[in-house]
């Protein structure tokens, strides 16, 4: 759950399974003082088949979020995942844009969104995976952190082989 602004509503993002196997990204409002559904406000969010949202935010009256693009090959039980980076409209949440992490997006890798935090006038995401396809989606044998501006124009990607997950990104004086 995030604020919409400062004194603003609430904003709700979750992943819903579908009965397909896929999933796709959900984001609803919530009124501040009733707490109930803004239903004008709820949108699901389908970018290529099976999409996931870990982590929003709101900068400067805008509504940004990473997390995980999948698609299915056929009826195999595969998964080719990447890294979603998205920009919405916070009064529609229509998006305004969506990239798919830095790599040419024909190249078989399985990369997973993990979060996402507002540096000046940029964003810096961390994701981890594999940069080869893995069977079932998974890998974590690469961290990589990605600083965009907020058109989500790649500033630089750093790569951090170690054998683990990501679970929170700091911003320190010295770096992330």
């Amino acid at each position: 759950i995030l604020e919409k602004g400062s004194g603003g509503n609430f904003i709700v993002y979750q992943t819903s399974l579908l009965g397909s196997g896929e999933r796709d990204a959900e984001i609803i409002e919530l009124d501040r003082v009733t707490g109930g559904l803004n239903a004008g406000l709820a949108k699901r969010y389908e970018y290529i088949s099976s999409d996931a949202l870990s982590k929003m935010i709101y900068v400067d009256g805008a509504l940004y979020g990473t997390g995980t693009s999948s698609c299915r090959y056929g009826n195999l039980n595969l998964v080719h995942s990447r890294q979603l980076l998205a920009r919405f409209d916070p009064g529609t949440f229509d998006p305004i844009w969506g990239h798919l992490n830095h790599l040419d997006t024909l190249a078989p890798v399985s990369f997973h969104g993990r979060e996402l935090l507002a540096d000046s006038n940029a964003l810096v995401s961390a994701y981890g995976g594999s940069s080869a396809f893995v069977i079932g989606g998974g890998g974590n044998d690469t961290i990589y952190l990605q600083k965009t501006d907020l058109n989500g124009n790649i500033q630089w990607v750093r790569k951090y082989s170690v054998l683990g997950g990501v679970l929170k990104l700091l911003s320190v004086p010295d770096g992330y």
